[in-house]
């Protein structure tokens, strides 16, 4: 499985070459649920290999840390960062 600060270097697909990130993610817009794929990551400075098979797409929500925030917005990020 692929974590938060993985570096993504390269992927392959079960049916084709090793492609750089850029066209691995390409490829992967047109295959089926449950096709597997290999991807190479630095994680922790160390190369590894991750194996996983493509999911549906899941709905899911992304936070961007405001430039300005308030000190109590600030303890509320600091609090919920920690858990």
């Amino acid at each position: 499985m692929v974590k938060v600060g993985d570096q993504v270097l390269s992927g392959k697909l079960d049916d084709g070459a090793t492609a750089d990130t850029e066209m691995f993610l390409n490829q992967a817009a047109n295959v089926n649920i449950n096709d597997g794929y290999q991807l190479w990551v630095v994680r922790n400075e160390k190369k590894i290999k991750v194996d996983g098979s493509i999911i549906p797409n899941a709905r899911y929500d992304v936070f961007k840390k405001a430039e300005k925030v308030s000190s109590e917005q600030e303890k509320l990020r600091a609090r919920w960062m920690s858990n």
